[in-house]
């Protein structure tokens, strides 16, 4: 049994006075993980939006955009991310769960999938 995992980059500037937080997520790989081993599948090419809010400590964003597999199918992502803010020592960490869906290509029948992981903004 294996499971798949994307691994990227996420941007993002926060307003802590409006509230406001935006970026962009990209430059994802995708990896296979099987029996704790994890390999290079292939390139996900394609930007992510991200748009939502801060308020206090708690962040609530949606990060959607398409991206393109190694067999030009796009990806169609929409998914929310949602986080604390933490001081680690001086800086601020923002850590957090992502839950949503992406659509890919004709994989599932083109049936939405459900996907969930972690991400770490520092």
């Amino acid at each position: 049994n294996s499971t798949n995992a994307a691994v990227g980059n996420l941007s993002v500037s926060v307003d802590f006075d409006g509230g406001a937080v935006t970026g962009t997520a990209g430059d994802f790989a995708q990896f296979i993980i099987q029996n704790n081993v994890s390999e290079y599948f292939q390139d996900l090419p394609g930007t992510l939006n991200v748009a939502g809010n801060m308020a206090g400590s708690s962040l609530t964003a949606d990060m959607t955009g398409n991206l393109t597999n190694d067999f030009n199918e796009t990806i169609v992502v929409d998914v929310d991310l949602s986080g604390t803010l933490y001081d680690a020592g001086g800086s601020n960490v923002i850590a957090g769960g992502v839950a949503g869906a992406i659509i890919n290509g004709d994989f599932n029948n083109g049936q939405p999938t459900t996907v969930t992981g972690d991400f770490i903004l520092q």
